[in-house]
C-alpha cells in the first residue's frame, strides 16, 4: 500500500541580521540552543526537510547576504507543523 503525496507543502523562511557574531558571548546561549532545537523539529510529526550547510549540522554558515545574515528554511506537510491541534482558521 503506498501512502498518498500531499498536493503541495509549506515552506518557511527566516532571516536575521544579528547583533552579534556567533563566537561573542552575548551569543552563547542561542548557539547551545541551536543543535536541540533542530532536532525537535527534525523529529516533530509534519517535519518534511530543512536547510543543512553540506558538512555541518545547520545552515548558519550560509551566508547569502553577509556574514552577519543568518538563513533558516525548513519544509513542512501542512500550516500545523509540530502536531499542533487545528483551529477554527484551519477548518
Amino acid at each position: 500500500m503506498t501512502q498518498a503525496v500531499p498536493a503541495a507543502h509549506l515552506a518557511e523562511l527566516n532571516v536575521v541580521t544579528l547583533r552579534h557574531p556567533f563566537e561573542d558571548p552575548r551569543m552563547a546561549s542561542f548557539v547551545e540552543l541551536l543543535n536541540p532545537v533542530n532536532a525537535e523539529a527534525d523529529g516533530a510529526p509534519g517535519f518534511v526537510w530543512r536547510l543543512v550547510e553540506e558538512g555541518a549540522e545547520d545552515a548558519t554558515g550560509c551566508s547569502p547576504a553577509g556574514e552577519d545574515v543568518v538563513v533558516n528554511l525548513s519544509v513542512w506537510e501542512s500550516p500545523r507543523p509540530c502536531g499542533t491541534s487545528p483551529t477554527a482558521a484551519d477548518t
